[in-house]
C-alpha cells in the first residue's frame, strides 16, 4: 500500500438566471478524492466500468467517463450507471470533499503580490478559473496536512499565492496533464475525472 493520494479537478459552474434573462450565475466548483491505493483503486474502477457497460448492453467508447461523457451518450441511462459505478468505487473512496468560489461582486479586490490591484469580476473567473483547484489544494493541506500525494488535472491559469505557499512547503503535487504535454488519450486520468 502507497502513501495517500488526493486528487483534484475544477470547474467554471455556469447557469442562466431565470429570473433575469441574460444574466449568468458563475461560480468556481472544484472536488477532491482521496484514496488508499491507487493500484486497488484503479483495478476496482476498471472493473466496474467494464460490468456496467455489459449490464446496460451499450459500447463504452473511452476508458474514462466524466458525468459529461455519460449524458451525451446515455441520455437517460446516465443516472444509472454513474450511481452503480459510485456504488462499486465508494468503499476504495476515503474522502470527498467539494468546493466552491462564488463572487457577487463587480469588481474582486486582488491580494498577495498584485496586491491593489481591482479587477472586473468577469476578468477575475476568467484569469483564475483553471487554477481553481490548486486553491483547493493548499486548503486541503490546511485542513489535512501533508502527508498526501497530490495529484491535480489541467493546470493552468495564473499562480497564485496559495500555490507558491503549497509547493514551498516542500509538497510536489503531481500534474497529471499539464498544458502542451498532453498524452495521446487525455480522459486517462481515473482519481481526478472521478471527482467532477
Amino acid at each position: 500500500m502507497g502513501k495517500i493520494i488526493a486528487g483534484f479537478d475544477s470547474a467554471l459552474f455556469k447557469r442562466e438566471i431565470i429570473e433575469s434573462p441574460g444574466k449568468k450565475f458563475e461560480a468556481f466548483m472544484a472536488a477532491a478524492m482521496t484514496i488508499e491505493d491507487e493500484n486497488e483503486f484503479r483495478k476496482v474502477f476498471f472493473q466496474a466500468m467494464k460490468d456496467i457497460f455489459e449490464k446496460h448492453g451499450t459500447k463504452r467508447l473511452k476508458d474514462i467517463y466524466k458525468g459529461y461523457h455519460f449524458c451525451f451518450q446515455e441520455k437517460d441511462g446516465a443516472t444509472p450507471m454513474m450511481g452503480e459505478l459510485l456504488e462499486v468505487v465508494a468503499e476504495k473512496i476515503l474522502r470527498i470533499d467539494l468546493y466552491c468560489g462564488y463572487y457577487d461582486l463587480p469588481e474582486i479586490s486582488i491580494f498577495g503580490d498584485s496586491a491593489g490591484q481591482v479587477i472586473k469580476r468577469s476578468t477575475f473567473i476568467e484569469k483564475y478559473q483553471h487554477a481553481f483547484h490548486h486553491v483547493c489544494a493548499w486548503k486541503y493541506s490546511m485542513n489535512y496536512g501533508l502527508e498526501f500525494k497530490f495529484k491535480l488535472d489541467n493546470f493552468e491559469g495564473h499562480s497564485t499565492p496559495a500555490w507558491e505557499n503549497l509547493t514551498s512547503q516542500g509538497t510536489k503535487p503531481r500534474m497529471c496533464y499539464p498544458k502542451g504535454a498532453m498524452p495521446k488519450n487525455p480522459q486517462q486520468n481515473h482519481l481526478t475525472k472521478n471527482c467532477i
